[in-house]
């Protein structure tokens, strides 16, 4: 039981590694959006200038790409990223809760609030979010003519399973413990 365990953290670390979009060394650098409710197309006239001002007041963060997917751009064409430009927002803006993550080993085990609410929008090369503020959701509550963020539970599970692989090394080591001290009674050394 005891390699059987050994076997799948060693596979599952690797895949981790390789895999994941998080950074391999302990960093608090990554932000997350986690989209919270679709904002209408239709409604008051200010609503037709939300994705102009959501792309030209926001913060730009550049999507995070695994190893595995930065190796294959890097391979096909040369290049570590590619610049944004306007012509890729094809999103609708929608609302977003944005956090930072603490992370290590390509696995998440914490985060904070930094910018809360947001409206947001993806594109393949970036997201983009601006903070709304109490006045900001005010406004988008008179603009939309309903709350948005009502109902909302943030999925924290997302930014803490990397305590899954530390409960694993737990397990690991427990039963490495265990059949050291059977072995020891079983040779009589106990």
């Amino acid at each position: 039981m005891r390699d059987f365990v050994l076997a799948v953290l060693v596979i599952a670390l690797g895949a981790i590694l390789l895999f994941s979009d998080r950074g391999w060394l302990l960093s608090d650098k990554r932000r997350v959006v986690t989209h919270v409710a679709e904002v209408p197309r239709t409604g008051e006239p200010g609503l037709a200038q939300l994705p102009y001002f959501v792309f030209q007041g926001g913060v730009h963060v550049p999507r995070d790409r695994s190893k595995f997917e930065s190796l294959m751009l890097r391979v096909t064409t040369g290049q570590d990223r590619f610049a944004p430009t306007y012509d890729d927002m094809q999103q609708w803006p929608s609302l977003g809760y944005a956090v930072r993550e603490w992370s290590l080993f390509g696995m998440p085990f914490a985060y904070f609030a930094e910018l809360e609410y947001v409206l947001y929008t993806q594109t393949p090369r970036e997201t983009v979010m601006v903070p709304m503020g109490e006045d900001g959701l005010a406004l988008l509550r008179k603009e939309v003519g309903r709350d948005l963020t009502e109902g909302f539970v943030y999925p924290f599970w997302r930014h803490l399973w990397g305590w899954l692989f530390v409960a694993g090394l737990a397990l690991w080591g427990w039963l490495y413990h265990r059949g050291v001290v059977r072995r020891r009674a079983e040779l009589g050394l106990i």
